[in-house]
């Protein structure tokens, strides 16, 4: 019999770390392989907002309680959100065996990929920020943990020729007190700015304006974790009813970053799609 076991992220998931960074991820990973391999799982993957759904073959739902009580991450990572029975109709299985030999050598069907949640599902599905409201106006954390040392991102962050790479044409003095202008390559921002605070490499700020606009507060603070770095990027000066677009905005910037530290392009025009509904969402229960 079928059913369709559902997931939440829990108390202990730390959306800043990456999937194989996560406290007892190597136990986890292995139990679920094994689950895989005995045929309990059939389908897995993540969903939207740190949701995992999993197509599972068990008699009973106390079957797959105690199966899932037994994951080194039950309760901690991930919380049993709900197990419901699923009627099959539809059924690739039924193909013939030439065709389903062919699909799985395609590119893509190797160990891993479609089942739990894969390191490159779950980049796509982390939401690093945090909204709020403070005296009327909103304010966006974006808060992210880098695989680059701190003097790395602070030069991502403040070379104009690194930033040509990742976050937009930037020309001036990027100094203490030192004024610029700068197009953003993923909303189409066009203004100036100042740096009003530097403390390198740790933390500056910047006050910005585009034409006809009030000004922006933008505040970055990195901190040394090792060999990696912990970056929170704040902007202070939201419209509160325009929090959600700001959000997944800053987001795309950070993450952005994080791509070219790591010899990738940025992102495409899609991940905006991708990220609205949470950040709608997260909005939504800040008004």
């Amino acid at each position: 019999m079928f059913h369709v076991v559902l997931r939440q992220s829990g108390p202990e998931f730390d959306p800043a770390r990456p999937l194989d960074e996560q406290i007892g991820w190597q136990e986890h990973a292995e139990y679920v392989d094994a689950l895989v391999a005995d045929g309990s799982i059939v389908l897995g993957g993540p969903l939207p907002h740190g949701r995992v759904a999993h197509a599972m073959q068990a008699e009973s739902e106390e079957e797959l309680r105690a199966i899932w009580a037994r994951d080194p991450w039950h309760e901690s990572h991930l919380v049993l959100e709900s197990i419901e029975p699923w009627e099959i109709r539809l059924d690739s299985r039924q193909l013939s065996d030439e065709l389903r030999t062919h699909r799985r050598s395609k590119p893509g069907h190797q160990r891993g990929e479609g089942v739990e949640m894969t390191s490159s599902a779950t980049e796509r599905q982390r939401i690093l920020g945090t909204l709020r409201v403070e005296n009327g106006v909103g304010v966006v954390r974006i808060e992210d943990r880098l695989d680059a040392p701190i003097d790395e991102v602070w030069s991502a962050l403040t070379d104009p020729a690194r930033l040509a790479h990742w976050y937009g044409e930037v020309e001036g003095d990027l100094r203490l007190g030192g004024e610029f202008r700068a197009r953003v390559f993923a909303s189409g921002w066009e203004g100036t700015g100042r740096i009003s605070e530097c403390e390198p490499p740790h933390h500056f700020t910047t006050v910005s304006r585009e034409p006809g606009r009030d000004e922006s507060i933008h505040q970055v603070t990195l901190t040394a974790d090792g060999d990696r770095t912990v970056v929170v990027y704040e902007n202070l000066t939201v419209p509160a009813d325009l929090l959600w677009a700001y959000g997944v905005g800053e987001q795309i910037h950070v993450e952005d970053l994080r791509a070219h530290l790591a010899g990738l392009a940025r992102n495409d025009e899609s991940r905006w799609e991708e990220l609205e509904p949470a950040y709608r969402e997260l909005a939504a229960k800040v008004a």
